[in-house]
């Protein structure tokens, strides 16, 4: 991190690494992603009680995204993409994640959880791609592409399953 007051620094940190998740030193993206998906879990049913939510949630997490964008251009120097910057797999895992709303079965939190893990990890095609570009952008849209590609594959698999 550059030069920031020790306050600041704390603060950038906590945003960066999901309240501390992303200090964990073994598999940090693996424990933000469940971390999402379990709160995810719990969240479930309050969207069928208050069909808004998921409209006030994008109103958080889409300013939240650029913002985390901007403080990981402003903050850090490269390596920009550290470990413990895992802010990227909540936007991920929200994203495979909305299928859910429709379909009525943790199994598909587990399943989008499971197909947000592969592509995160394996990184096909356009994921990649935009991973290799090392830009404040990309350290999270690959992560968003990631979440695409898996919301695409929930859907898909819930199609033979129900």
């Amino acid at each position: 991190m550059t030069d920031l007051p020790k306050k600041n620094k704390f603060l950038v940190k906590t945003i960066l690494s999901l309240f501390g998740i992303g200090i964990i030193p073994f598999s940090p993206g693996t424990f933000a992603s469940a971390a999402t998906a379990i709160g995810w879990y719990y969240l479930l049913p309050s969207f069928s009680k208050y069909p808004l939510l998921p409209i006030f949630l994008a109103l958080i997490l889409i300013p939240t995204y650029f913002i985390s964008v901007k403080l990981i251009s402003l903050y850090l120097k490269p390596p920009i993409d550290k470990s413990w910057i895992v802010i990227d797999e909540l936007f991920g895992m929200i994203i495979s994640l909305l299928p859910t709303i429709f379909l009525h079965s943790p199994v598909f939190i587990l399943i989008a959880f499971i197909c947000f893990r592969f592509f995160d990890i394996v990184k096909p095609s356009y994921i990649k791609k935009i991973d290799a570009l090392h830009t404040p952008g990309s350290v999270v849209l690959d992560d968003v592409v990631a979440g695409v590609y898996s919301a695409t594959s929930v859907i898909l698999i819930s199609l033979f399953y129900l």
